[in-house]
């Protein structure tokens, strides 16, 4: 709150917000693809949901306030990548991630790089409002556990949700243990991208499977038993992986020049 009204005394133009999908709640009642007025239901258990629904609240009264800075939201999916530290990241280093049994939601990602380029193309084109941003093609949890060489631990629904009820306030709290909240492995929460697409006018270069391979990948050649998972770091798949990359580059490419034409 500080920040925003030192942003508005001192003639700050734009105020950009790095938030989260999240904020959505994942819910059995949840629509096929939420779209960016759907209110914010996010789980209150953990810190960083809770926060990013709190400060979220607090920019939204902001725009109303001061309408002459421009305000962009954009609510990333779930980041991936080699140097980023985030609740997928770090489920995905378990070497047996947790998973519900029977439950296998559909999960949405973005590379790391291209949450820089978005944060990037924020700063520098005209545009303000709430945006998903998020790569396309959401895909079931067990494939994103197959790509990445995970083996899950299935337990039962209610076993975790009364795990996470007694040892609530302990050392041995399960958010410590599983960093995704059991809602979120549980039920779907995949937002759309339509305005991420028109009105944001964004594309993110790196497909889902492309940020996990890679991020794969380089889990294998770092593992903690120092053997190569030769089948994920193999020649050839690289290779496909940097020809996937320079068609989309090329696409893009050569949509700008459409443009200007």
């Amino acid at each position: 709150m500080k920040l925003l009204a030192a942003a508005s005394e001192s003639g700050v133009g734009k105020v950009i917000l790095r938030s989260s999908t999240a904020v959505y709640g994942a819910h059995p009642t949840n629509s096929a693809f939420l779209t960016e007025d759907k209110p914010l239901r996010g789980s209150r258990h953990y810190s960083s949901i809770r926060d990013l629904i709190e400060i979220e609240a607090f920019v939204n009264g902001f725009r109303g306030q001061s309408p002459e800075t421009a305000v962009t939201v954009l609510r990333f999916s779930n980041i991936v990548g080699l140097t980023a530290d985030t609740p997928m990241t770090r489920f995905l280093k378990m070497q047996s991630p947790t998973v519900l049994l029977g439950f296998d939601p559909l999960m949405q990602l973005i590379h790391e790089d291209d949450v820089v380029d978005a944060l990037v193309f924020s700063v520098l084109n005209e545009i303000s409002g709430t945006f998903n941003v998020s790569a396309e093609g959401p895909m079931p949890l067990s494939r994103i556990l197959r790509l990445t060489r995970r083996v899950p631990m299935r337990i039962f629904h209610p076993l975790a949700y009364k795990s996470s009820e007694l040892l609530s306030g302990t050392r041995f709290m399960p958010k410590r243990f599983v960093p995704i909240e059991w809602d979120y492995l549980r039920y779907p929460w995949v937002a759309d991208l339509t305005l991420m697409r028109t009105e944001m006018g964004f594309d993110p270069l790196y497909l889902p499977e492309e940020a996990l391979r890679e991020f794969a990948g380089q889990r294998s050649l770092n593992a903690e038993d120092g053997q190569v998972d030769m089948q994920l770091t193999d020649e050839q798949q690289l290779r496909d992986i940097l020809d996937r990359r320079r068609r989309v580059r090329e696409r893009q490419l050569s949509g700008d020049e459409d443009s200007q034409d």
